[in-house]
């Protein structure tokens, strides 16, 4: 997604986005998540957690802090290694798992780290990117899944 949202690169920077944002009509607008600003290459990983386990993952690539392929970012494999896997399978496991997107920053100071966790993903650019049949692995894991 995104959008509506900005970087402070200071304290009055920040303080002008948080006023900015609570004079705004939509109550919404007035929800803030700050966070700290993370030193990494042009891209962070988006990798999908269906059920425990971590089948896919993309890189998303773009010149622009948000890499977001909704604006703009480019979709390239990303192979899911131990450590990625381990990383995503805990984020899942920690929000009562299911079928989620994590979005994961290679910091170059800390190493990988959690940027979010979404419930509702799309995975277009990484069936397409891939050639990995996502949707296919979602439904029979979750048939699987229900069955228990």
């Amino acid at each position: 997604w995104g959008r509506n949202i900005a970087r402070a690169f200071d304290e009055q920077s920040l303080l002008d986005i948080l006023e900015l944002r609570e004079n705004m009509p939509n109550p919404q607008m007035k929800i803030h998540y700050i966070q700290e600003h993370v030193d990494k290459p042009e891209r962070d990983i988006r990798a999908f957690y269906v059920w425990g386990e971590v089948p896919v993952a993309i890189y998303r690539v773009s010149k622009n802090w948000k890499t977001n392929t909704a604006l703009g970012g480019k979709a390239q494999p990303c192979p899911v290694t131990d450590e990625l896997a381990d990383l995503v399978i805990k984020a899942g496991d920690a929000v009562g798992g299911g079928v989620l997107g994590v979005d994961v920053l290679e910091s170059r100071e800390k190493g990988m780290l959690v940027n979010e966790v979404n419930g509702v993903v799309e995975f277009r650019n990484t069936v397409l990117v891939t050639g990995y049949d996502l949707p296919t692995k979602i439904v029979e894991k979750s048939v699987e899944v229900l069955k228990r």
